[in-house]
């Protein structure tokens, strides 16, 4: 029996959905055993052998389900690899090439 992987994400406009699809594909194609989820829908890690986390970021912060999802689960991740990815926007600067000093 192959190792079962949780690839589970939050995603507002779509773009970490289609990524926790496409990691999902891969995995499969390694032979794995995948369900790719949304967070909210996730009830129980029982089962799984690993777990890939996907969160977009807005405003420098990942969103509330990401919270939610790990505090809820802390115990079942402590005892399981994970990995995790985070898409997000580029900063918007004020002119178009300008950049901005991070200090």
């Amino acid at each position: 029996m192959s190792e079962r992987i949780l690839v589970a994400y939050a995603s507002r406009k779509g773009s970490t959905a289609g990524i926790a699809q496409a990691i999902g594909k891969e995995l499969i194609a390694e032979g794995y055993a995948v369900d790719v989820s949304e967070m909210k829908s996730v009830s129980s890690l029982s089962g799984y052998n690993a777990i890939v986390i996907g969160a977009p970021v807005y405003t420098g912060k990942v969103t509330g389900d990401v919270v939610a999802f790990v505090t809820a689960n802390k115990d079942g991740l402590s005892r399981l690899p994970v990995a995790g990815f985070v898409t997000g926007i580029a900063p918007v600067y004020p002119k178009t090439g300008q950049r901005e000093r991070v200090h």
